[in-house]
């Protein structure tokens, strides 16, 4: 067995979480009241997210290792995904959402 294929299962894995709850999340705003801008806004918050977490990634895995940063990422993502329910309004839910972004990168 190759050791990649471990690694590479969690990260399909968490992916398609990930790709569940854009199709989730989105439903689940709308059922809270909030806006569609409100909603774009969340979704333009895990846009941004994801680019800074582009560019603080690699200074995250030079400073911790690989396995290590990934797997503080992968709990924190985790964390992330038991808080989201616990967001109350637009500005809780896109500093989620970013957070999510920045784990994801």
């Amino acid at each position: 067995m190759s050791p990649l294929l471990p690694v590479m299962s969690a990260a399909v894995l968490m992916q398609a979480g990930n790709g569940l709850l854009q199709a989730l999340l989105p439903l689940r705003m709308q059922a809270q009241g909030l806006s569609a801008a409100d909603i774009g806004m969340v979704a333009s918050g895990y846009g941004v997210g994801f680019a800074a977490g582009c560019l603080v990634a690699p200074r995250v895995v030079r400073k911790l290792g690989f396995v290590r940063a990934y797997a503080g990422l992968a709990a924190l993502m985790a964390i992330l995904a038991l808080a989201l329910p616990l967001a109350d309004g637009r500005i809780g839910w896109i500093l989620l959402r970013a957070a999510t972004g920045v784990g994801f990168a």
